[in-house]
């Protein structure tokens, strides 16, 4: 719901003092969205193509294919997986994993089981340091933890993950492409792969040469690393997430085979979108809607945003435990994801669809806690496909928040979202009934970001593109209140997409017009006060004549 404030009297703020050139009518509009995805839509069919690779198609290949090079996964079975003695290391990983299945099944003191991997994980990957963070998971659920169900875990449970991880080169027979910077392109796979790439990466077998420049780092042993941080406290609740979605899915292929279904990750490349496309817009913002409470994944239905970092996912590994890291946890078929995911350009964007929720939460950051299952009732669709759609995009970091404010960084920032809020991942809708975004605040947190200008970029976005934007404010009431101050503003005074873009570009050149002069800020040009600005015009103000008055006047 949308409330209307009174707005009192304050002496108006020297913002504006000098106009960015209008630049628009030299430039010609190039409205050009992604790369024709709707010729090789990978959400309505299942069809091999060139931007479309099929893992589970019965044309695969049906001996394993193998290729060692950077167009595709290196795979810990593949025949060029060397030890030293140019060897394959795929016949020690299946012993050490075969032998550590019978101490587990001969074993009946779980709180062993974290030394008990170490010794099987190093006897063929011995860069990993520690499994202190795995080893204290099983003492401290041992002693208070009723509602994770250990025993079950270890003894039933773990010896099929194994059996899991072990069936890779009968489950992926064929090449699993890189997903590109670049190109536009999918891949589409079952839950049981999914399941059996997730338990290769719980028992550290993909080979250490993956460039770690470009793609995550994929193997678990971070995870189970002790450091004596906060956040070792958080890594045993995101074990508890991984391990409780072992239990599930195991449960699945053993009684109801039936309900494995296949998750697609797609993603796009779409370097052709153009500053003059908002600049020169005529389109009315639309009203979002604003929530204090509830989350983005609880908004079925939507194109839900994941606050990605640039390398998709490359934290719920390690320390990290906010809104993605949460997120990968919870459903651990995104994490998949990072396996073939290159790092994400300026005008790139990633959408996965069908990954299942499993795990229930509380808290946030240092105080995230596995609360128990989560069953998904989410609808599907014709090919059993949970239809969740979610869009990963990465904002900028910004180690001095004043660089957010930069005519050049502005766009870049307008420029992700449009990628991703472009995409038609429904192409049987038109652009007047395209699913509704659910977001929050992207890119601040820990990125440094401006929450209400944030909130800006993301509402001018989903308003050129047609799409009703749901902006939830986890539970920060005075957050919550800003954001319904500003659309209070832009509703007054029916702004349109290309008047608010150029009052940011405005505000940004002034900015940076006191930075050259001082190397620091006046208080009459910080962010906040230009939103007071807007929080503090009278009803019968009109914002776009405010800021034509101080243009001129300037």
């Amino acid at each position: 719901m949308i409330y209307n404030f009174d707005f009192t009297t304050h002496d108006e703020l020297e913002l504006l003092e000098e106009t960015i050139e209008e630049r628009v009518d030299s430039i010609n509009i190039d409205s050009s969205s992604v790369e024709n995805l709707e010729l090789n839509d990978p959400f309505s069919e299942f069809n091999q193509s060139e931007y479309h690779t099929i893992l589970f198609k019965e044309d695969s290949d049906k001996v394993f294919s193998d290729e060692w090079n950077d167009e595709y996964v290196k795979l810990p079975c593949s025949q060029s997986n060397f030890e030293d003695k140019h060897q394959s290391l795929w016949p020690k990983i299946c012993d050490s994993l075969t032998k550590l299945k019978k101490e587990i099944e001969d074993s009946s003191d779980v709180i062993n089981f974290g030394a008990q991997l170490f010794a099987a994980v190093n006897d063929y990957n011995s860069t990993i340091q520690n499994f202190d963070n795995l080893s204290l998971l099983f003492q401290e659920i041992n002693l208070i933890d009723e509602i994770f169900d250990k025993e079950n875990i270890l003894k039933n449970v773990m010896p099929k993950v194994i059996d899991l991880a072990l069936k890779l080169p009968e489950l992926i027979q064929k090449k699993i492409p890189i997903l590109k910077s670049g190109k536009t392109h999918s891949i589409s796979i079952t839950q049981e792969q999914c399941a059996c790439l997730l338990a290769n990466a719980f028992f550290c077998t993909f080979p250490s040469q993956r460039n770690l420049e470009t793609l995550p780092f994929i193997n678990f042993d971070r995870l189970f690393m002790k450091s004596d941080q906060p956040s070792d406290i958080t890594n045993l609740e995101k074990l508890k997430c991984i391990l409780h979605y072992f239990k599930r899915i195991i449960e699945k292929l053993d009684s109801k085979p039936e309900t494995i279904s296949y998750v697609t990750y797609c993603r796009i490349s779409n370097p052709n979108v153009k500053n003059a496309h908002f600049l020169k817009s005529k389109k009315k913002i639309r009203v979002p809607i604003i929530s204090n409470c509830s989350r983005i994944e609880e908004c079925k239905g939507a194109l839900q945003l994941d606050f990605a970092s640039k390398l998709i996912g490359s934290n719920v590994l390690s320390t990290g435990c906010v809104q993605e890291e949460i997120r990968f946890s919870i459903c651990p078929e995104f994490i998949v994801s990072m396996v073939f995911t290159e790092s994400l350009d300026d005008d790139e964007c990633v959408i996965i669809r069908g990954a299942e929720r499993f795990s229930s939460y509380n808290g946030y950051d240092e105080s995230f806690k596995w609360t128990g299952d989560f069953v998904d009732n989410t609808e599907r669709d014709k090919f059993n496909r949970i239809m969740t759609d979610v869009l990963a995009i990465d904002p900028l970091f910004f180690e001095d928040p004043l660089e957010q404010y930069r005519e050049d960084t502005l766009w870049r920032e307008v420029k992700k979202c449009y990628v991703g809020f472009s995409l038609k991942s429904r192409y049987n809708l038109d652009d007047d009934n395209l699913p509704r975004i659910a977001t929050g605040n992207w890119g601040c947190g820990a990125f440094n970001g401006n929450k209400e200008l944030k909130f800006l970029i993301q509402i001018i976005v989903a308003s050129e593109v047609n799409r009703d934007l749901v902006y939830y404010t986890f539970d920060n009431k005075e957050t919550c209140k800003n954001m319904i101050r500003i659309i209070d503003i832009i509703q007054k005074n029916s702004l349109e997409v290309g008047q608010v873009y150029r009052i940011l570009n405005r505000y940004c050149h002034k900015v940076q017009k006191f930075l050259n002069k001082s190397g620091n800020l006046s208080p009459t040009v910080q962010f906040k006060d230009f939103i007071i600005s807007f929080f503090n015009l009278k009803k019968n103000d009109s914002l776009v004549d405010y800021f034509d008055h101080h243009s001129k006047k300037n």
